[in-house]
């Protein structure tokens, strides 16, 4: 029940969510996508991209390494080493595989402000699933929003970074009337895409 109540109250408040900085301590305005960052949660709690098809055609193999956004005030930043022996993978929110297209793209990919705490099943199998149904989607409707609302529990790790309890995933094409979301549980269980997939 209480699921169901956030997500109609997010889909709701879709559109004002995401046309300002509303809740957000820092808006981390990227060239290629958008980042709404919580110092409550010293991690994001909303973030968008539009892709064009004809952006995701390079596909750079080498990948570079995660770093911390200096945007962030030093007492709510976040570093790499503060995820090693969490149990936790380094989770993108807006996927790599999506700005592969130019060294630039993809480095701002791997600002930890981007990054959150997935179980590895979660990030690996589920999300993964996700993100390849994302590209499929991309082939045929040629352009694409992507939204990502972060939900978070009580719980937290070293650097009171909190750990999301699920992703609420909504890939859409306004001009073909297109929708499609996905609820992402973070707790290291393998999904299938029907499983996942809800109305929006």
């Amino acid at each position: 029940m209480k699921l169901i109540l956030i997500i109609t109250v997010v889909i709701l408040s879709l559109n004002n969510l995401f046309a300002s900085d509303y809740k957000c301590d820092t808006l981390i305005d990227n060239t290629y996508f958008k980042t709404c960052y919580s110092f409550e949660h010293n991690s994001a709690i909303w973030s968008y991209a539009k892709i064009t098809d004809g952006n995701n055609t390079v596909g750079i193999t080498k990948r570079p390494s995660f770093y911390a956004d200096k945007r962030i005030p030093l007492e709510h930043r976040v570093y790499s080493s503060d995820f090693t022996n969490t149990g936790f993978d380094r989770g993108h929110l807006q996927n790599d595989s999506n700005f592969d297209y130019s060294e630039e793209s993809l480095k701002e990919t791997y600002a930890m402000s981007n990054i959150t705490l997935q179980y590895p099943k979660t990030n690996q199998i589920s999300n993964r699933l996700i993100e390849n149904r994302q590209r499929e989607i991309l082939k045929t409707q040629k352009e694409i929003e992507i939204y990502i609302l972060i939900y978070y529990g009580d719980e937290k790790v070293k650097n009171k970074i909190s750990i999301p309890t699920y992703f609420y995933i909504i890939t859409s094409n306004k001009k073909n009337n297109f929708k499609e979301c996905h609820i992402l549980k973070n707790d290291n269980v393998e999904y299938t895409l029907d499983q996942m997939k809800t109305e929006c």
